[in-house]
């Protein structure tokens, strides 16, 4: 990996996708609400699905903002970008489903 990452570093207009790192600290309201939700015991990856508050909201954004209406059963809030990655190959692959 780390040699595809070299060869990929000499590319022009190459994009690093490789971490995902942010390039800025989280806001210290960010930093006390997560550390609040963690002392609740929201320690672990929450089921996409389930999340309705933030399906909601996402829901709300995106009609705001470019006017386009998804339902909340039409997102799918995950942890990372390998998983929707997956479910977006897996889609325009024949065959599956």
């Amino acid at each position: 990996m780390m040699k595809m990452a070299a060869v990929a570093a000499g590319i022009r207009g190459s994009i690093d996708l490789t971490l995902g790192e942010p390039d800025i600290s989280a806001p210290p309201e960010i930093c006390e609400a997560l550390y609040e939700a963690a002392k609740g015991g929201a320690t672990h990856y929450a089921p996409g699905m389930r999340l309705t508050g933030l399906r909601s909201a996402i829901s709300e954004y995106w009609m705001r903002r470019y006017d386009l209406i998804y339902g909340i059963d039409e997102i799918f809030v995950t942890t990372g970008g390998s998983q929707p990655s997956f479910l977006a190959l897996q889609a325009w692959v024949p065959g599956h489903t």
